[in-house]
């Protein structure tokens, strides 16, 4: 499908939007979507990341390069749900029990989500 891109922060359309037809609207999947775009992947686990309880965010410093290790292990790109996916990994990083709805529910800025 395509993608259109628009920066524009003043702007409502500011980033990736995705042009989907009507008649395939249902049968798209929302677990597809959560994987956003390539190119902003790490850009959206950083943000994931740092919204975690301190306690738990302590254990995966520095953000950013943890961030980077974990978009690696999250190849091939848009397999499975992302946040079963991601939820393994961070689990096995902080050495505590993640569940995929914690990571799930973390509030994204606009852009990220």
């Amino acid at each position: 499908m395509p993608l259109t891109y628009r920066f524009d922060p003043t702007h409502a359309d500011d980033g990736v939007t995705v042009d989907v037809p009507l008649p395939l609207l249902a049968s798209l999947p929302a677990r597809r979507i959560d994987w956003l775009v390539p190119g902003y992947l790490r850009d959206k686990l950083v943000a994931v990341l740092r919204g975690l309880p301190k306690d738990l965010r302590r254990t995966l410093v520095p953000i950013p390069e943890t961030a980077a290790r974990l978009r690696e292990a999250l190849s091939p790109f848009g397999e499975g749900d992302l946040f079963e996916r991601l939820a393994a990994l961070v689990t096995a990083a902080a050495g505590a029990k993640v569940p995929p709805g914690q990571l799930s529910a973390v509030p994204l800025a606009r852009g990220c989500a």
